[in-house]
């Protein structure tokens, strides 16, 4: 077993067992920042003009978005949805490093509008390690009439270089 695999066992043993803890951020705070782990800290991005949302996020070990809730604030049903996440390191001012995209999520009872329903778990491979900012964001939603939703990566990349610096 390779040690950076060591590693990451033995961190996601240890955290598991402990909660994740909230940083900076009033109980009643939509999208706080979260540390997961040392150097290793999480959001989810505001996007007000999403028709899907993410909303009560909880991460967990590592690079996970474990649960939380999507919010339809738009007027037609979504029968699918991406998630996507931005990673940024370096040394203060972070940059992004990358963006990523996870897989298409079908929803055949569908998200009507004004409705909230379960995220589904989604892991992040690599993450680049060390300290290390993420933030998660709807990347695509899909309308019941073929209507496709695609984030502004850029204004997502904005609002994380401005939370996370």
């Amino acid at each position: 077993m390779d040690f950076r695999l060591s590693v990451l066992i033995a961190l996601s043993l240890f955290f598991s067992f402990q909660s994740v803890r909230q940083q900076g951020a009033s109980p009643d705070q939509t999208h706080p920042l979260y540390e997961v782990s040392k150097g290793s800290h999480m959001s989810v991005a505001k996007q007000p003009d999403a028709p899907l949302r993410i909303e009560n996020a909880l991460f967990g070990n590592e690079a996970i978005l474990k649960s939380g809730k999507l919010k339809n604030s738009g007027k037609s049903e979504i029968v699918s949805y991406r998630l996507g996440w931005i990673v940024l390191a370096g040394e203060k001012p972070l940059k992004v490093a990358k963006i990523q995209m996870g897989s298409m999520v079908a929803v055949p009872n569908g998200i009507a509008p004004g409705a909230v329903a379960e995220v589904q778990p989604q892991w992040v491979d690599d993450f680049g390690g060390g300290d290390s900012w993420l933030m998660f964001f709807v990347a695509e939603a899909k309308t019941r009439d073929g209507k496709m939703f695609r984030a502004d990566t850029k204004t997502v990349e904005n609002e994380a270089a401005e939370e996370f610096n």
